[in-house]
């Protein structure tokens, strides 16, 4: 059975939290908004998926968050 979705402002606040400066892990991630870590870690390769691992390194997603689906 799938889970609730997750609200677009919680996972857009887990999206900054994985990029730099922050670059906070999933756990964390996972703690702090309440989800599971496995949410964070699919939101990650959405990110990876739509930028590479180079422009996570140099991107910062809140410029293009309406681009990740919730």
């Amino acid at each position: 059975m799938p889970a609730n979705p997750v609200p677009i402002n919680i996972k857009q606040k887990g999206l900054l939290w994985l990029q730099p400066p922050y670059n906070w892990s999933h756990r964390q991630i996972a703690k702090k908004l309440d989800v599971s870590p496995s949410v964070v870690s699919r939101w990650r390769n959405e990110l990876i998926d739509l930028f590479g691992n180079y422009h996570l390194s140099n991107f910062h997603v809140i410029n293009c968050s309406n681009q990740i689906k919730s």
